[in-house]
């Protein structure tokens, strides 16, 4: 049996269509402004059917002549902002559904962002990396082996709150951080009695660094609760940013002359042993600063 000849020539884009039914044509992708869908086929019939369907009696009888260009333009214009919280396979700057949106559209109108939240997130990546590394592989392995929780509780002692952690779940950090130092001198006791390498425990540089960790991280937190909730405007979160940037310089001015006011955790610590070294975190509330700088250049555009 022979295979149905495609007439290619009846599916070339029309520039009519772009006024008559809200769409634009991305390489062999018809894409309506109205609702950003894309519609499969290229011929009228498909294109028509679409705009009938689903927008016709909300533009035809009121949006005629100039009015109907216009309208048009102002649907461009009006793609000020594209939030992005979604993988590469969205956000990839070649490939990605936000490259390919930006060609359809074709302005240099349009600010690309990613999601504020996780943008704040990402930014605390800079700080020490391996020291909730340790705390995370502990708390899973108690957490993750029925008996080996049941015997720490057996302790009297409780996680509440505190379920396994990894990378997903980072909301959850400042949580698990303060009740790991709650915790720290019965964990250490637990882990030792498995058999489990702890020593880290008793190492004063790893025990400055996590006491650091557990402050900056409350700070971070404290944030975060500030950009969630509904109604949240970006202005309002764009404040909430640009205050805590300012507190990071205070915080920098403050660890530069020794002072841990803000830092309880650390200031705690530094009692408790002998080596302290703060210039170390000088330095990193200097890369958090500039973490902080670089993602959310965008906002002041």
């Amino acid at each position: 049996s022979k295979k149905r000849k495609v007439d290619y020539e009846g599916r070339n884009f029309n520039n009519e269509w772009c006024i008559k039914y809200f769409i634009v044509q991305h390489n062999k992708d018809v894409v309506c402004l109205i609702c950003q869908s894309t519609i499969a086929v290229m011929k009228e019939y498909n294109i028509k059917r679409h705009y009938d369907t689903k927008h016709s009696a909300s533009y035809d009888d009121s949006i005629v002549g100039q009015s109907r260009v216009d309208k048009m333009q102002q649907m461009v214009n009006w793609l000020v902002s594209l939030r992005m919280e979604h993988p590469p396979s969205m956000v990839g700057k070649n490939n990605g559904f936000v490259k390919r949106f930006l060609d359809v559209i074709q302005t240099e109108n349009v600010l690309v962002s990613h999601c504020i939240i996780h943008q704040e997130n990402l930014c605390s990546k800079v700080l020490f990396g391996e020291v909730m590394k340790n705390v995370v592989s502990c708390v899973n392995y108690i957490r993750s082996r029925g008996l080996n929780h049941r015997q720490f509780k057996s302790f009297q002692l409780r996680l509440p709150g505190v379920n396994y952690f990894c990378a997903v779940r980072w909301l959850s950090r400042a949580a698990v951080l303060k009740r790991f130092r709650d915790l720290k001198e019965a964990i250490h006791t637990f882990m030792e009695s498995k058999g489990q390498d702890i020593s880290y425990l008793k190492d004063d540089a790893w025990l400055n660094d996590f006491a650091f960790l557990t402050d900056i991280t409350h700070h971070l937190s404290e944030l975060n609760v500030k950009l969630q909730g509904k109604n949240q405007l970006v202005h309002k979160m764009i404040e909430h940013i640009s205050s805590f940037q300012a507190k990071l310089q205070l915080f920098r001015s403050q660890l530069s002359k020794g002072s841990l006011i803000h830092f309880p955790c650390l200031e705690s610590t530094k009692v408790e042993i002998q080596f302290f070294n703060c210039e170390k975190y000088v330095g990193t509330i200097e890369k958090l600063t500039s973490a902080f700088k670089t993602r959310f250049e965008d906002f002041r555009k």
